[in-house]
């Protein structure tokens, strides 16, 4: 088996390791770094999903909005089922 060169002397003590990315971790939520970090890699993912597997919507799918013009013209929400 060829070894490495080069080992850092943390190398052999997983535990160092395992400890310093938790206290690192544990400070970016305490600073509040962590959740724009979340959000962004969260987004991220989504437009890599949409890149290569592009969302395909089904017809029997209604996206029904309110807004203030429908509000205006048919009253308060929720309406009857006949309305949608």
């Amino acid at each position: 088996m060829k070894q490495r060169w080069w080992k850092p002397s943390w190398a052999d003590y997983p535990i160092i390791t395992g400890l310093a990315s938790t206290a690192l971790g544990l400070t970016m939520l305490a600073l509040g770094v962590w959740e724009p970090l979340d959000r962004s890699a969260h987004n991220a993912l989504f437009q890599l999903q949409a890149r290569f597997h592009p969302l395909v919507w089904d017809d029997r799918i209604a996206v029904i909005a309110i807004d203030e013009a429908s509000l205006a013209q048919y009253g308060q929400f929720p309406w009857p089922r006949d309305r949608y």
